[in-house]
């Protein structure tokens, strides 16, 4: 199916990776419907397509399995892009004062939120960019609205052409950390937006949902992915473990440590 449609300068693609669930689609809610691809394999176009006939569905060679060459196939047909989990139940800010309450953006500002990011990437220089990895507003520091390292959340991945990244089709759901780290080696910054952050409609049980990762993200999986990790990056890919009040979910839950991010 072709992915050609028309868009107004400065709109980026928004590409809502799917597979399996229809049912389960959320992302469409809280933005603009009439701005997002969904990219589901050739074999589901239809079945998406009678579940939200008002959205446009893009399907993909089924020879192109697992959420790496998923996100790849994307990376290279659309160019400057911006990749978001189907799931999204909100877009929160977390600028906001003690006491006052929980802000969210309307669908327009989120969907404008991926259009600015997206022209900051290019003005700053980089090719990876995202927003918060948590919306608790413990984490957010409002001294530092932007980092220019670490790692981006596949929830939200922007990339911009012409680099050299490209995802390890090996890796079966940490592709994030992936990208994230071989940015690092190649292009040394990247562009986050700690202001905002995603939040899901199934909140932590990534695992326990239908569909989508679910067919391939397993224990085995994430300990697989990390020796892949570290073969490749070394002592930058760590396992987590607990750090604070940070809340482990599965032993085998890992962290990205860019050596020269301090210098930053």
């Amino acid at each position: 199916m072709t992915t050609t449609r028309k868009r107004k300068k400065g709109e980026v693609p928004i590409v809502i990776p799917s597979m399996g669930r229809p049912d389960l689609l959320n992302t469409h809610k809280v933005m603009l419907p009439e701005r997002l691809d969904i990219c589901v394999p050739d074999s589901e176009v239809e079945k998406y397509q009678k579940a939200h006939p008002d959205l446009f569905i893009v399907g993909h060679p089924d020879s192109v399995k697992g959420i790496s060459a998923k996100r790849q196939w994307i990376y290279e047909t659309y160019g400057d892009v911006v990749m978001i989990d189907d799931d999204i139940g909100k877009f929160a800010c977390l600028e906001y004062a003690v006491g006052e309450k929980s802000r969210f953006l309307d669908p327009t500002a989120a969907t404008s939120l991926c259009d600015r990011l997206t022209e900051e990437a290019k003005q700053f220089g980089v090719y990876l960019f995202g927003v918060s990895a948590s919306a608790v507003p413990h984490y957010y520091v409002s001294g530092l609205p932007y980092r220019t390292w670490g790692w981006v959340n596949g929830g939200f991945t922007g990339l911009i052409a012409g680099s050299k990244l490209a995802y390890n089709t090996e890796i079966a759901s940490s592709e994030d950390y992936w990208i994230s780290a071989l940015n690092a080696y190649h292009h040394r910054k990247c562009l986050i937006d700690t202001r905002y952050a995603l939040v899901d409609v199934f909140g932590n049980g990534t695992m326990k949902t239908k569909g989508g990762m679910s067919f391939t993200r397993n224990l085995e999986r994430e300990s697989r992915d990390i020796e892949i990790l570290q073969r490749f990056f070394g002592e930058a890919i760590k396992r987590r473990g607990r750090m604070g009040v940070a809340h482990q979910i599965h032993e085998h839950q890992k962290m990205l440590e860019i050596p020269w991010a301090k210098m930053m």
